[in-house]
């Protein structure tokens, strides 16, 4: 066998132990290379390979003056990607950099000049996935036995971790800028708010903060109304190349997937709205018209609806950072919450100002209080913290806030510690008339727990009512007086009676009908009476006249609606029921013992209210019509229907009389008013 090292075409001169890439550098065709048959190689050459096939790092041989490549080791490979058969080629078909930028450093390298490294950035796929590697790359001569320059080493070390920790680090120093900056940002927008009381500034205020920050064409935000399908912009900040957008439109109008996601409560990002997926050629129109062509919109849902949107527009495409997006979503939501702390501190502005208008301006008095309890938690005195104008002309006490009733009433009941005393510790208000006896005065009260249970403060409102309890006691004592003279004259009127039936041989039942009337009369002014002649409940009415006319409380059932009578009514009412139980018990149900009388009524809608009584006989005597009615359904039918609008239907069925009443329900007149509801207090 031939020597390797004369060999020709194929002739191996590096045993199978150099691996692979010393197997392809003996069965390549030499002879058709600048470089010929490895046997004719010199022994400075064979050496360069050898000391490449050895090297661990990255190397690669190129050999004459026309740098053709004769070697490469193993570590280099992978660098070489798609390339096939490098061997035999020149240098520059091969190395991994640009020609225009390596073929200067490679001609000083060979021309024995120094060539310092250079990094090298590669796009390699290891293991079928393509990845970034970094590269210092060296280059340096090669000479013969002679001492010349006969070739160029190019030698590779990989600097991917180096510039993968590098990259991290300015990844991690760029974020901590960009979380620096969004802290400054925020911290700045916090203070401009915090002074801010008016809701279209605080948007205003943010709105411009934010654009700045971000050097967005425009920053707008916008409130959903009540409709849930309007929007209206009410703050914008924006470029002078840029429209302003001011105003109300629907929410559809953003074209239907934007609306889509913002109805969603999710944060839209596009760095492009020309590729937004179904964007129609006009929507892309209007977007270019108004120099949206990137934007951020971060929807507010609040209480279950969207409240209101925070918007980011930019004229051009723009990549948006996470950082970006997470600053505009808080800068949404403090908006949100500057926006409605200001609207709430207005509202408690115009609510103390209408408060303290109303509290000097009522004519009731009003005070606060401040309950004081012994050890036993018995309240034994307030002090006063706030009156208003209304409370000294009342009370006749001066100077009153900070300064405790004992100090400016010594003697005052006790009974005034212990109502306020005891709503200041349930919390339940309370409605009452006390009198302050030392300063000679009547007061209707409502008193209330104002604040947290602990701070023991109660409100009062109070009307001093002793001109009216005054007039009341005096109305009394004459409706009394008049009450007493009709019962005198009707007492006057039975003796009469008496002592004019007497002689003329007058059945006693007519006496008896007679007085019977009357007692009916007087019980209707005695019911009259007793509510000072306002009204009178129709079921008391027909409890006492049943009862006067002898009608047992087990024979008679009552039912029907609460039914205020006005005096007039109320008389012809008692008279009516009058006739009926005396009928009762003279002809019909209530002269058996079994027998028994049902008195209902209801009430119809209508102007004015229609009221319905039924008066229904059972299991009493067989009963007949009689061929004329006697005097006094007569006067039934003729005081109802004449005077009242009433009709009278009368049933004399055989198994007991019906009889049925219907007659307009006149509106009772309004009893005094009550004392108006406490204000409401900040």
């Amino acid at each position: 066998m031939e020597d390797s090292r004369r060999g020709g075409a194929g002739d191996g001169a590096w045993p199978a132990a150099k691996g692979e890439i010393a197997a392809r550098i003996r069965s390549h065709d030499w002879r058709a290379t600048p470089l010929g048959p490895i046997k004719a190689w010199p022994q400075s050459l064979r050496t360069a390979v050898d000391l490449v096939l050895a090297s661990a790092l990255p190397s690669i041989l190129a050999w004459g003056r026309e740098l053709t490549v004769c070697a490469y080791n193993h570590a280099y490979a992978p660098l070489l990607g798609d390339r096939s058969g490098p061997f035999g080629s020149p240098l520059r078909e091969v190395w991994l950099e640009p020609w225009e930028v390596a073929g200067p450093r490679i001609e000083a390298a060979f021309a024995g000049e120094p060539a310092p490294f250079q990094t090298l950035a590669l796009d390699l796929t290891r293991e079928g996935r393509r990845e970034p590697a970094w590269f210092d790359s060296g280059l340096a001569g090669v000479r013969d036995e002679a001492g010349a320059l006969a070739g160029v080493l190019g030698t590779l070390i990989e600097t991917t971790p180096l510039h993968q920790a590098l990259a991290e680090r300015g990844r991690h120093l760029s974020a901590l800028a960009a979380r620096e900056a969004t802290k400054s940002v925020l911290l700045r927008l916090g203070d401009a708010l915090r002074s801010l009381s008016d809701a279209a500034q605080v948007q205003k205020v943010a709105a411009h903060l934010l654009g700045e920050h971000l050097e967005a064409s425009r920053v707008q935000y916008a409130e959903v109304l009540d409709d849930q399908t309007t929007v209206e912009v009410r703050a914008d900040f924006h470029r002078q190349d840029v429209p302003v957008l001011l105003g109300r439109r629907t929410i559809d109008a953003f074209g239907p997937f934007v609306s889509r996601i913002l109805k969603s409560g999710r944060t839209l990002k596009t760095d492009d709205n020309s590729l937004l997926p179904g964007a129609r050629e006009a929507e892309q129109a209007a977007y270019a018209a108004a120099g949206v062509r990137a934007n951020v919109s971060v929807p507010l849902v609040k209480g279950g609806r969207l409240a209101a949107f925070l918007t980011v527009h930019q004229a051009e495409p723009r990549h948006w950072t996470d950082q970006e997006v997470g600053l505009i979503e808080e800068v949404a939501e403090r908006t949100w919450e500057a926006t409605e702390r200001a609207r709430a501190e207005t509202a408690l502005r115009e609510s103390e100002t209408r408060y303290r208008t109303l509290f000097d301006s009522i004519d009731e008095g009003f005070c606060i209080i401040e309950m004081l309890y012994d050890a036993q938690q018995r309240p034994v005195d307030y002090r006063f913290l706030e009156v208003n104008a209304a409370f000294e002309r009342q009370t006749g006490l001066p100077d009153a806030v900070g300064k405790t009733m004992r100090s400016l009433a010594p003697r005052h009941e006790q009974h005034w510690y212990d109502a306020y005393g005891r709503i200041a510790l349930s919390g339940e208000p309370e409605r009452f008339e006390l009198s302050a006896a030392e300063l000679g005065h009547f007061y209707d009260v409502y008193a209330f727990r104002m604040g947290r249970p602990e701070e023991h403060r109660v409100g009062v409102l109070f009307q001093d009512i002793s001109e009216r309890k005054r007039a009341e006691e005096h109305r009394s004592l004459l409706i009394h007086e008049l009450n007493h003279r009709v019962k005198n004259t009707l007492a006057i009127v039975q003796s009469f009676a008496h002592q004019t039936f007497r002689g003329d041989k007058v059945p006693d039942r007519l006496l008896e009908t007679f007085e019977g009337r009357l007692v009916a009369l007087s019980g209707a002014h005695d019911l009259l009476t007793r509510e000072n002649w306002h009204h009178a409940w129709l079921e008391e009415v027909a409890a006492e006249t049943l009862s006067g006319c002898g009608a047992a409380a087990r024979s008679v059932t009552l039912g029907g609606p609460p039914v205020m009578l006005e005096p007039k009514l109320t008389v012809t009412v008692a008279m009516a029921l009058h006739e009926l139980c005396t009928n009762a018990v003279k002809h019909g149900a209530l002269g058996s013992h079994s027998g028994r009388v049902g008195l209902s009524w209801t009430v119809t809608d209508g102007e004015p209210q229609r009221l319905n009584l039924v008066w229904r006989e059972e299991n009493g005597p067989p009963v007949e019509a009689p061929a004329h009615h006697g005097f006094g359904l007569r006067m039934i039918a003729r005081a109802l229907g004449a005077e009242l609008n009433g009709t009278v239907k009368l049933d004399f069925a055989p198994n007991g009389l019906v009889c049925l009443i219907e007659i307009d329900l006149p509106e009772v007149g309004a009893p005094a008013p009550d004392l108006p509801e406490p204000p409401s207090t900040p």
